[in-house]
């Protein structure tokens, strides 16, 4: 009898066990979900779309507005609007390998400002500039979009997939560059990158503690707004664009596109001292007489 009770509690004690292994299996792989990626793009077909936040809000404002990507076959659809932005200001922008949009707490001096030196140790070096040419990384870098008279601009580029993707496999001559190249067998996908845009008016004097890039002043250079591509499972794959723009163009939530309060709004800004009064020549005479 005590031989019967041992092993019938060896039994449940295995059964337990291999019931528990399974459990905790299908708990892990439920919580990370495989992102869309591989060597030849073969997966990335349909809609993707990435809703902006605000980076540096209290220097521009809210600032909504979205970036969609649309693939079917070799065309690749790139759509960008962004509003409430400066007036008249060009905006670098680009798609990054990184996986999430840099916050405040990635503010390494303290100094209250994300500056792009503290965005790229987040998202990356530039995967993909949204300039004037998408199947290169270098051929269309002197282009990039400035924002109209309410501070609103729209991109949009129609590029061929297979030559962008051929582009970013291209031997990385400069690794030390700002540019990253894919390895020949590199899986690569758009979902889960991430776009940032660069841009502010030369009104705003921000202090020396927000570094530059390069040649590029802080002004040029400094990040205000993000976003993380996901794909939007509501189109079907493959399917043709129409002529309209997909996706959100710059949805607006509750409170968002409202600028920064009073003395927030441009606390560096350069105050223009008013022109001086002109003297009258005559009695500017009369004293010199």
């Amino acid at each position: 009898m005590k031989e019967f009770s041992l092993i019938f509690f060896l039994i449940l004690f295995f059964t337990l066990q291999s019931c528990g292994k399974k459990v905790e299996s299908t708990n892990n792989s439920s919580s990370t979900p495989e992102l869309e990626e591989s060597i030849d793009g073969a997966n990335i077909s349909g809609l993707y779309l990435a809703k902006f936040e605000t980076l540096n809000p209290h220097i521009n404002g809210t600032l909504p507005g979205s970036l969609t990507l649309n693939r079917s076959g070799d065309r690749l659809l790139t759509f960008l609007r962004l509003f409430a932005g400066n007036i008249r200001v060009k905006h670098r922008q680009a798609i990054y390998p990184g996986k999430r949009c840099p916050s405040m707490s990635d503010d390494q001096n303290l100094d209250g400002y994300i500056d792009i030196q503290e965005a790229r140790t987040v998202v990356g070096k530039i995967l993909i500039p949204l300039d004037g040419n998408l199947n290169s990384q270098y051929s269309g870098r002197t282009y990039f979009p400035r924002g109209d008279l309410s501070g609103n601009y729209h991109y949009e580029k129609l590029s061929s997939f297979s030559l962008l993707l051929k582009d970013l496999r291209e031997k990385d001559d400069d690794p030390d560059d700002l540019f990253l190249k894919l390895d020949e067998n590199e899986p690569f996908g758009f979902d889960g990158r991430v776009v940032l845009i660069e841009g502010v008016s030369t009104e705003i004097l921000l202090p020396e503690s927000v570094a530059g890039d390069g040649d590029l002043s802080n002004i040029e250079t400094f990040p205000i707004a993000c976003g993380v591509i996901e794909k939007n499972e509501t189109q079907p794959p493959g399917t043709i664009y129409n002529g309209e723009v997909p996706g959100p163009i710059g949805t607006v939530d509750e409170n968002q596109d409202t600028p920064a309060d009073g003395p927030i709004r441009f606390p560096g800004r350069r105050i223009e001292p008013p022109p001086a009064e002109e003297e009258d020549e005559g009695e500017e005479e009369e004293e010199t007489n």
